[in-house]
Parts: structure tokens; sequence; C-alpha cells
């Protein structure tokens, strides 16, 4: 019997919290956990779902890995903040799929069957993931977590309830799109890929383009071959 994927995230993560969490950590290289649950009470009734949401929100912020290596790098609090509403909430989509791949599982999911149609109904989705994930509670409090997350951030759009349509596409900078594609990357355990092999991935169909200049690479590392084709290989 294939032993079943676990699923881990089950709080709902609001992008400006997740942005602002970030901000606080590129500032002073920590998270004031306080404050994030003051914010979070808005959203959660008891402590003990509160405390749940915080320690996730925290978990995916503080987790090591090259997005946040880039983003303490990169980045202080005044670049950051001047950073589009919608390059800070793909930033914090990628830390949430990092820390909890089940929420790129989900996005996967959708993006496959945006490629066949326009709408996407829960149950559909529910089904697709049940088979990797087990059909349970955990996996109903994970979707709507997760299908929360993916509505705020604007990559998909309730078009009523239960039904999903894609988002608009989210015109964001160099830096959002590689660690989209960063991402993907690491979820999927690459060692190497051709850039031009980035348009058959499902991930990938969130982006408007994937027009990076791979010469000012800031979390992936590039190599250009002999006939120009440019392969992305490591991370820095």
């Amino acid at each position: 019997m294939t032993e079943k994927k676990i699923i881990g995230l089950e709080q709902f993560m609001p992008m400006d919290v997740m942005s602002d969490a970030v901000l606080e950590l590129i500032h002073g290289g920590s998270v004031n956990r306080d404050e994030i649950a003051l914010r979070m009470a808005d959203y959660n009734k008891g402590n003990n779902r509160n405390k749940k949401a915080v320690n996730t929100i925290v978990a995916s912020v503080i987790a090591k890995n090259a997005l946040t290596k880039a983003l303490r790098k990169e980045f202080d609090a005044v670049s950051y903040a001047k950073l589009s509403k919608c390059d800070r909430s793909m930033i914090a989509v990628c830390l949430i799929c990092l820390r909890y791949p089940f929420l790129y599982d989900l996005l996967v999911a959708f993006a496959k069957l945006f490629n066949l149609q326009d709408t996407v109904n829960r149950q559909y989705i529910h089904d697709t993931i049940a088979a990797k994930y087990g059909s349970n509670l955990t996996l109903n409090h994970g979707l709507e977590a997760g299908i929360r997350i993916a509505v705020d951030s604007g990559l998909i759009t309730r078009v009523k309830a239960g039904l999903f349509a894609k988002g608009e596409f989210l015109n964001v900078c160099q830096f959002a799109k590689e660690a989209w594609v960063y991402t993907d990357f690491e979820l999927n355990g690459r060692k190497k890929l051709l850039t031009e092999d980035l348009r058959f991935q499902p991930w990938i169909s969130y982006l408007p383009d994937f027009e990076i200049d791979w010469n000012k690479s800031q979390i992936l590392e590039a190599r250009f071959d002999f006939s120009d084709q440019i392969w992305i290989e490591k991370v820095k």
C-alpha cells in the first residue's frame, strides 16, 4: 500500500500578514509572534486555532532555504516594502509551499485542470488531491486553507461557492519569478532543467511569462551551453 503524503497545512495564512512577517525577518532577523497572533485573531476563533495559525506562518517565514537566504541578502526593509502587492504575494506563496508542499500540489492540480477547462469545482480537486493525501477531515481543512490562500494571493478566483477559475496573470518582478521557478525546482528535487522546458511545467503557467535575466539571477545558478541554451543547475 502506497504511503499517503503528509498535509501539514491546516490554517489560512493571509498574504498581508505573511508579507509583513517577511518584512520583519528582513529588517530584524526575527518575527514578532505576538503581533502575528493579534492580527490572526481576526481570522480565528479560539486560542488553539490561533496558535496553530501563528506557528504555521512563523514556520514558513523562518524556514532555512535558498529563498529566505536570498530575501535577506537582496533586500532591506525599504526595498522589500517597495515591491508590489503581487510580488510580495507570490513570494509569500513560495515560502508556504516550500514549508508545506501540500499547497504546491494543490496549485499544480488546479493548473493542470485550468489547461483543460476554464473552471474547476472543489469536489474534483478534492478527489484529485485525495489520491495523494487520503480523504479525511485533515484533507478538508487543508483544502479550505489552501484554497483561501490561493484566492487571497490572486492565483485563483472564486466564481461561486465550490467553483473556481484561474486568476489574472500576476505582473511580477524578476525576483518573484525566480522564486516561483526555484520553488518548482526545489520541490521536484531537480538536478538541472533546461529553461525552455519551463513552459511545459503546470506550476509555471501562473506566470505571465518566464523571462528572467539569468546573468543576474539571485536564487538559482544557470549555465549557458555551446548552443546558447540555458540550464538551471543548482541554487546559490
